[in-house]
């Protein structure tokens, strides 16, 4: 990999040169960058449920579904280049096809992956995780 002498400078504030940063980061580095924002956005939603809904915070229920987000993020990015190997294009039918195949497939197994694996962690019992 060639390191640029140049550092990228993103103004304070300014949320194009995020977007900027983050879209280069998407592209450069998929899989780190997904499993950190994965973890961050399973961790943050937990955080703020909890924030709103409990009296005190559940750290380590907020670092479970920070783990499993950090575990999602890389396998979205296997299974989206999937379907874009699968079904190519922006067509509306080539678009149709992979929310299909998204709905059909993934939506359930990160349901089963969230359903499954929590009480797998909080318990360590797979009966628990079953049930």
């Amino acid at each position: 990999a060639v390191v640029s002498t140049q550092s990228a400078h993103y103004g304070r504030g300014d949320p194009k040169s995020a977007l900027t940063w983050l879209a280069e980061n998407l592209k450069d580095r998929p899989f780190l960058t997904n499993t950190l924002f994965g973890a961050l956005f399973m961790f943050g939603g937990d955080f703020v449920q909890q924030y709103y809904f409990n009296e005190k915070i559940n750290w380590t229920e907020a670092g479970m579904f920070g783990a499993i987000g950090a575990l999602i993020g890389p396998l979205g990015v296997i299974w989206y280049r999937f379907l874009d190997r699968r079904f190519p294009g922006t067509s509306a039918l080539a678009i149709t096809k992979k929310l299909l195949c998204d709905e059909a497939m993934w939506g359930p197994a990160f349901a089963a992956i969230v359903f499954y694996i929590l009480p797998l962690i909080e318990t360590g019992k797979h009966d628990a995780a079953a049930t």
